[in-house]
Order: structure tokens, then sequence, then C-alpha cells
């Protein structure tokens, strides 16, 4: 089941974030409680600190034709792989 989180920024602005439910797991004798939805506050310190070790890090996500590239707190990209050519380095 689906979480609802509200957050704020540093400017006051409020902001709901919509948290997927965790699946299943895969081993039967481990507990599996169920989630209920809640609306949580959430402190701008305390959300800024579960993000932090996305920092220095970024994500790819590999599609057909275009490749995706987020960096957190950088940037986001999207660009296309030439397949005659190396392609470079991700890191």
């Amino acid at each position: 089941m689906t979480r609802i989180v509200s957050v704020a920024n540093s400017l006051g602005e409020h902001f709901q974030c919509l948290l997927p439910g965790r699946k299943r797991p895969p081993n039967p004798l481990w507990i599996d409680v169920p989630q209920v939805p809640v609306v949580e506050p959430i402190s701008t310190e305390k959300a800024e600190a579960a993000l932090k070790p996305l920092e220095g890090k970024c994500f790819y996500k590999q599609d057909v034709y275009w490749t995706y590239e987020f960096c957190y707190r950088s940037h986001v990209r999207q660009f296309r792989l030439d397949p005659n050519k190396c392609a470079p380095r991700l890191q």
C-alpha cells in the first residue's frame, strides 16, 4: 500500500510525496507488516538527511534510443549513444 508524506522546502512551501508500498519479501518466513497510508509531516532537515546518501551519485536508465542520467543535486541529462562510436565511460 502506498504512503503519503508531507514535506516543506526552505521557502515554507508544502508538498505531499507519494511513496510506493514495498513488495512482499521473497522469504515467506519474514514478517510482512501491512502498510497503512499516512500523511505525516517531516522536517526539511530530516528529508535532506534521508537523501544525503545520494549526493555525488548518478543513476542511468537506458532506453532503446535514449539514455537518461540523473545526478542528485547536479543535473538531469538525456542523450543518445552512437552505436558506431565508443561509448563514454559512465561513473
